[in-house]
């Protein structure tokens, strides 16, 4: 799993291939993700031949912990 803090992002990037289709309907080899999800991604081949979508990475937001000073 991918995990970082609020206000944070990772870059997930695909293999090599021609076309690209992520899980966000995002069409280019890398996507900046902000968001937490399960991400998948399906490449297209020069054949035109399409692979199964990706094992799917998992990215966590982890919320920004509270301080509260005394008054």
């Amino acid at each position: 799993p991918t995990s970082f803090c609020t206000g944070g992002s990772v870059t997930l990037t695909s293999g090599a291939g021609t076309n690209y289709l992520w899980s966000t309907g995002a069409t280019s080899q890398s996507i900046n993700v902000a968001s937490t999800g399960n991400y998948t991604v399906k490449i297209t081949n020069a054949n035109g031949c399409q692979s199964e979508a990706s094992a799917a990475t998992v990215v966590n937001v982890n919320t920004l912990p509270v301080v509260n000073a005394g008054t």
